[in-house]
């Protein structure tokens, strides 16, 4: 049976359409056989009650595998006990892939998003789709919602199977791409499961004090990139007094969303999809899903197209804004791991990271506190070496400025030993005497 306001507002014929694929949770997860490869978007997009059924039937299956990133929901399968029923496979940890990644059922693909078309035609082909939906409208189109950049539309065109959850909590985020018709879909589980939303984390002094270190270099009509955290809501949230901003993104966040509204973020100086907000997956508060609703201010497109260094180069004074875990004294940014802990993953930084230098009058930052306190004491966050294991996500060829509390290094263009200078004079004044002592010793600095 139909959610109750859909037969006021569809044509009859989709109304029937939509009637005819509807099923239980359990009858749809009895679609999916061993064998199935499942692609299941991520973040907030997860079908949570047809996964939930499908765990019921860990004992029937095997070799079933469910690739999709930031999970949002403890499913069962993430334990050790399903491994070669159903695998769970992330291309981006959030905290759930990373708590159970040793010992658990999880397990990583490196990916620089840039090449996630690549992934899909080379190695995914996934047979089965499977994610949350709006109900249809009197188009009989489906939407994927706020998250559905994240390759839907590629995995479409591999799957032999769609396996749909439809919500009516689910924001309608119209576009090419992030929309299924009604006739593709061969099964559908009505849920009202709450779609997850997710408080921004509040910045501390530190991050206030590493952001204002770079809001000199943001100017009126810039078009810039940030992620979520202390430091990326420091910087947003202190451009209150900015003029004409665009965005072009990987993922809508609340800090973008206050700008928007405010009239800050207009977009009307870019060069690629002027006035528009370009992104791939919002994830945030309540407030940030309402805003995603319809809104023909926002224009969702594929990882593939939004975290696309000649896409998002295009626009003239682009600023790329990423936070990273650690860097070394010759400028190798650790964005995603410390040794073999996986953290997080590649993400689009690196892309972005070069669309800042295809972009005339293009800028690239990457921004972190100088010392991170852990239960052996205080360590700085710029070292000699990273340590054994740790993943370089953006190489030192690459990076632009860094920036920490104590100011900004500049590496564009230096030598090794200027750039171990440069960082040593941003570190945390209690190490960088052992650094500077370190890295001479090292031969980077001359004696």
């Amino acid at each position: 049976m139909a959610f109750s306001s859909l037969s006021d507002n569809l044509p009859q014929e989709i109304l029937e359409k939509y009637n005819s694929k509807i099923v239980s949770a359990e009858a749809a997860a009895r679609l999916i056989n061993s064998g199935d490869h499942v692609f299941a978007s991520g973040v907030n997009s997860g079908p949570v009650e047809l996964f939930k059924a499908l765990c019921e039937r860990k004992d029937e299956l095997t070799d079933v595998r469910i690739t999709s990133g930031i999970i949002m929901h403890p499913y069962e399968c993430f334990k050790p006990e399903f491994r070669g029923r159903i695998e769970m496979h992330s291309l981006f940890f959030g905290p759930l892939e990373k708590m159970s990644y040793k010992g658990g059922n999880v397990t990583l693909t490196p990916l620089t998003f840039g090449y996630a078309y690549a992934l899909f035609e080379q190695e995914l082909r996934p047979n089965v789709l499977s994610l949350t939906v709006t109900p249809p409208n009197a188009e009989g189109l489906l939407s994927f919602g706020p998250c559905g950049g994240i390759m839907n539309a590629k995995a479409l065109e591999t799957a032999e199977k769609v396996i749909l959850v439809a919500n009516e909590n689910l924001p309608f985020v119209p576009g090419e791409n992030n929309v299924v018709h009604i006739d593709r879909v061969d099964a559908l589980v009505e849920s009202t499961y709450p779609i997850p939303a997710v408080d921004s984390p509040e910045p501390t002094d530190i991050d206030k004090k590493v952001a204002a270190n770079i809001l000199p270099f943001i100017n009126d009509g810039d078009t810039f990139q940030i992620g979520i955290g202390g430091i990326p809501n420091a910087i947003a949230y202190s451009l209150d007094n900015k003029k004409d901003l665009g965005v072009h993104t990987e993922m809508l966040t609340d800090s973008i969303v206050h700008l928007a509204k405010i009239g800050v973020v207009t977009g009307a100086k870019k060069n690629h999809h002027p006035g528009k907000i370009v992104f791939a997956f919002a994830s945030g508060s309540q407030e940030l899903l309402d805003f995603t609703h319809n809104n023909p201010d926002l224009h969702i497109v594929d990882l593939k197209e939004a975290v696309n260094c000649d896409n998002a180069g295009k626009n003239d004074n682009f600023v790329s804004i990423n936070t990273c875990i650690m860097i070394d004294i010759t400028g190798q940014v650790a964005s995603e791991s410390i040794g073999f802990q996986q953290i997080s993953g590649s993400g689009g930084q690196l892309d972005f990271v070069r669309a800042a230098h295809k972009s005339k009058g293009g800028r690239s930052f990457m921004a972190m506190p100088s010392t991170n306190e852990t239960k052996s004491g205080v360590t700085s966050n710029i070292v000699l070496a990273l340590p054994a294991g740790t993943v370089v996500t953006t190489p030192r060829t690459e990076v632009a400025y860094v920036v920490t509390e104590y100011g900004v290094a500049d590496l564009r263009f230096k030598t090794t030993e200027e750039r171990a200078k440069a960082l040593i004079a941003i570190a945390h004044p209690d190490f960088r005497n052992e650094l500077t002592a370190q890295a001479t010793e090292a031969g980077v600095i001359r004696r």
